[in-house]
């Protein structure tokens, strides 16, 4: 499997008092993008919650390149750098479909936790291996 791209369209809601995208409009794009991750992969927060477990972001790191305006559309893309039975690292790359330039990049990690214990979850083997199909590790 590739890396899991999809895109979000810039409205004017999206855009900040200088004139471009918001910080804000970011942070919802990258939960989108988990969305999708999981998706690619066949699961939802749904089937994980009826197995007893979820998903829950540690941190998040952007490092934006360059503004993004109205009108555009962002493109992102979405891939686990690392994985564990118990955390990942997702990465994301936001471009510009106008121009092709890349807008910000973004790293968040996340831990799978017991809905009853709220401790950590290890995954089975399934989930490691339906994981692995968006898992491009870093060199």
């Amino acid at each position: 499997m590739e890396k899991v791209t999809f895109t979000q369209e810039i409205h004017s809601f999206d855009i900040d008092l200088n004139r471009h995208v918001s910080n804000i409009s970011y942070i919802r794009w990258l939960e989108i993008g988990r969305t999708e991750l999981l998706k690619a992969v066949d699961r939802t927060i749904e089937e994980m919650a009826q197995l007893g477990f979820m998903p829950v972001l540690l941190e998040t790191h952007i490092q934006y390149k360059k503004p993004l305006y109205f009108p555009d559309i962002a493109e992102i893309h979405v891939w686990i750098t690392e994985l564990t039975r118990i955390t990942a690292w997702m990465q994301f790359e936001v471009y510009s479909q106008k121009t092709g330039e890349l807008a910000a990049k973004a790293r968040q990690r996340g831990i799978f936790v017991g809905i009853e214990t709220n401790k950590p979850y290890r995954l089975s083997n399934e989930d490691v291996e339906a994981f692995k199909a968006v898992h491009f590790p870093t060199r």
